[in-house]
Parts: C-alpha cells; structure tokens; sequence
C-alpha cells in the first residue's frame, strides 16, 4: 500500500523529470539556449526549495 506522501512524492519526482526532459530536448535543438539553463537553474532552485519544505529528497 502506498501512503499519500510516498505517492505525491512519486508523482513530483515524475513531473519534474518530465519537466527537466522538455528542456533538455529544447537546449539539443539549440532553441533559446540561454532560456534553457535560466529556466534549468530556476527548477534546479525549486526542486531545493521543494526538498527543504518536505524534508526528503527527490531522487
């Protein structure tokens, strides 16, 4: 059985992986390459921000 904390943490992990998949794809075709690592870093700062709220760690 899957508590309801493990589960929104799976289901986080998965969006932000997409999330993080969209951009990478967009950075290979060179789209708004500087966009990209502003956009990478922003994630990068929420997914810390997620992490301290909820006390455990995205892997």
């Amino acid at each position: 059985m899957i508590s309801g904390k493990s589960l929104q943490h799976l289901i986080t992990n998965l969006i932000t992986e997409f999330i993080c998949l969209i951009f990478i794809e967009l950075c290979d075709f060179g789209i708004a390459e500087s966009r990209c690592k502003k956009v990478g870093k922003s994630l990068a700062i929420l997914v810390s921000l997620w992490q301290k709220q909820n006390h455990s760690p995205i892997e």
